[in-house]
């Protein structure tokens, strides 16, 4: 059986069998359906624990790699399987089956007694109960019905509504078995002479399957539009971060300071448009009530076109630096507006308690994509030309030539081919809103400055929640831009240790967001929003408090050593924990914030709402590092102009403090 979800009019429907049914009876029937007994989480642990203990036995049989390369690859994969085996299907494949009908069994007895059938006055309450992740019907009688009735009465009944579901005729199945039900009652208790109605007659559903005006979204729905962001993540992590843009930097242009400086342009000016289109476009899309994925599909066309030109930068061919900017600016512009209308799917695939899982998962996902990416290329295809030879030690698995760097510029086609091939099942599998027709000529659309000025008039908390959101976005993305410099210019850190650097923060990053998933269900996306935000203050004053010989500003400690081991120094192990918890809260950061804009959006304005997201989280995003550069040249100290961002931080948190939230939105 497939994930259930129930339309208005298909509750009624149900409603209407049970008091057909119970009209010809003086028995009790009450129908439960569950999305889930249980949540398994264990078996994710244990399996994603057993495979990681067995990847070191064929490489420690078949390669030479060195232990700390083995257990690497064994924590790595640990974590890599641990998000990814909380996709339902996966999950649930993991679970014996006689585990599953056992937890499914007593999660039936639990509801017979919590919904009062065994306080009827005949005793002679019916439990019709359906779970759907354990493909698991069950009929349970009270006394005076088990006394008289055989079990394989019932089952023959579940067995009828388990082939009719099959057929996917869902509401016929329910119907039959309901009437079925009522038969039985009817033969062996006839209707009294006092009409006595004791249990409600309405469909009952349990965890989260709500009603819904757009039909049932299956688990393979809510997968695709998952995999978004596992397809997505590797042009961030690859292109933008740690790989593509050093090597702009510093291998590809002839002059590197010109390089950096005009690389940032190239990053303002794509995000700074994608700011300016997002709310216009998804305004747009929203008035004429268009479905997203063809938007999608446009700005993917552009994302892999305009990653494929990336192959051009061949270091012997410095002038091409302009196309090549180009080229990776509207990049950056399409997979920014690309987000925007993939966000805005969200309210259409779960109900308002499990968006903060959705974005959790998602943005966990995400960073997992991101981190075996940077594995993939770093560990196996892009090799240092000093010593022709990857991250891991290895020779490159294609036969790219280190000489013109055919690795690094291998970068931008392999993201394209990624994002290709996993963004497809977001177009196959998850719904998207249907077009509706228009009798009335569309109104024409008001420019971006009356767009603000409205908002700021009609949704004040969502404005003030928006300007918090520009300051802390600019803080966290300054830190992520600026941290990797820092640690290279205290500790000299080369290609090795910020790629290794670079698998810590995602890693940490995906494990937060993960996390922060269920917090933000169970305590807000506000508070969690706000936690985290001290929590990142907290990393960051303790990254910016380490220098070559001393932690925490005054502990003096040995500066590390030339030709040492990787991270050996006690100031490098320090960095990399108050990194981690930059890390663990960058995660729940993006992905509540994306929750919390769903909360508070008006219905029928959800594209348009995510493009003033996408704004706030882009127009400014080069006010903290032009503050950061502004203040690193006037005090002449890197550690006091990374500082900067703490107030960015302190700003945003201070006025998200302030935003009033209605109580739906509040979590």
């Amino acid at each position: 059986m497939a994930k259930l979800d129930f339309t208005q009019q298909e509750r009624a429907e149900i409603a209407q069998a049970i008091s057909r049914a119970e009209s010809r009876t003086s028995g009790e029937i009450v129908v439960i359906v569950t999305d889930a007994s249980d949540g398994y989480r264990s078996f994710t642990v244990l399996w994603s624990a057993l495979i990681a203990l067995a990847v070191p036995l064929p490489l420690m049989i078949f390669t030479d790699w060195g232990l700390d390369i083995v257990y690497s690859i064994q924590l790595f994969t640990f974590l890599a399987l641990l998000p990814i085996t909380q996709v339902l299907p996966i999950r649930m494949a993991l679970v014996p089956r006689r585990i599953k009908h056992a937890r499914a069994h007593a999660k039936a007895l639990e509801q017979f007694l919590a919904q009062n059938l065994h306080t009827t006055m005949g005793r002679t309450g019916v439990l019709f109960f359906v779970s759907v992740a354990e493909r698991f019907a069950e009929v349970i009688a009270d006394e005076a019905v088990y006394e008289k009735v055989e079990p394989q009465t019932w089952k023959t009944i579940i067995d009828g509504f388990t082939a009719r579901i099959g057929q996917g005729d869902r509401i016929d199945a329910f119907n039959e078995a309901i009437s079925s039900c009522g038969d039985v009652l009817a033969r062996h208790f006839p209707p009294g002479g006092m009409e006595c109605d004791e249990l409600p007659n309405h469909l009952i559903v349990l965890d989260g399957a709500a009603p819904s005006s757009s039909g049932p979204v299956r688990a393979r729905g809510l997968f695709g539009w998952v995999m978004f962001d596992w397809a997505t993540q590797p042009f961030y992590t690859l292109v933008v971060t740690f790989l593509f843009a050093p090597y702009f930097v510093n291998g590809f242009a002839a002059e590197p300071i010109l390089a950096a400086s005009l690389w940032g342009y190239a990053t303002g000016f794509g995000q700074l448009f994608a700011a300016l289109l997002a709310p216009i476009l998804g305004g747009y899309a929203d008035s004429h009530h268009q479905p997203r994925k063809p938007w999608i599909a446009l700005f993917s066309a552009v994302l892999i076109v305009s990653l494929c030109v990336l192959w051009l930068a061949d270091p012997v061919h410095p002038d091409r630096a302009i196309l090549i900017l180009v080229a990776f600016g509207i990049a950056l512009m399409a997979a920014e507006l690309a987000t925007v209308f993939n966000n805005a799917m969200m309210p259409d695939l779960v109900t308002g308690r499990s968006l903060g899982k959705l974005s959790g998962t998602g943005w966990a996902v995400g960073y997992v994509g991101g981190l075996v990416s940077l594995v993939i290329v770093a560990g196996l295809l892009v090799s240092d030309p000093a010593t022709d030879k990857t991250l891991l030690g290895l020779d490159p698995l294609l036969p790219l030539d280190a000489a013109s760097r055919e690795g690094d510029r291998l970068i931008g086609p392999f993201s394209a081919l990624w994002y290709l091939v996993f963004v497809l099942p977001l177009f196959f599998f998850t719904p998207d809103r249907p077009r509706r027709e228009r009798k009335a000529a569309p109104v024409p659309q008001p420019g971006l400055y009356t767009r603000l000025r409205q908002l700021v008039k009609d949704h004040p908390q969502t404005a003030l929640f928006l300007l918090a959101r520009m300051l802390y976005a600019d803080g966290l993305g300054a830190i992520f831009a600026f941290g990797g410099i820092y640690a290279a210019s205290v500790f000299g850190w080369q290609a090795a240790e910020m790629g290794v650097f670079g698998i810590i923060l995602v890693v940490t990053a995906a494990l937060g967001a993960w996390i922060g998933g269920h917090l933000d269900d169970r305590f807000g996306p506000k508070r969690v929003i706000a936690a985290m935000l001290l929590l990142l203050i907290v990393g960051t004053v303790g990254v910016l408090s380490i220098d070559k010989d001393e932690i925490l500003f005054v502990l003096q400690v040995p500066p590390k050593e030339t030709g040492a081991a990787l991270f050996a120094s006690a100031g490098e192990k320090a960095y990399l924990v108050f990194a981690m918890l930059i890390g663990i809260a960058s995660g729940p950061i993006q992905a509540a914030s994306r929750t919390l804009m769903v909360r508070v959006t008006p219905a029928g304005q959800i594209t348009e709402f995510f493009g003033f997201f996408a704004f706030s989280g882009k127009v400014t995003a080069f006010a903290a590092p032009l503050a950061i550069g502004a203040v690193t040249y006037l005090a002449d100290s890197q550690r006091v102009g990374i500082a900067t961002s703490v107030a960015f931080l302190l700003a945003g948190l201070w006025l998200l403090m302030k935003v009033r939230l209605p109580a739906s939105a509040a979590g």
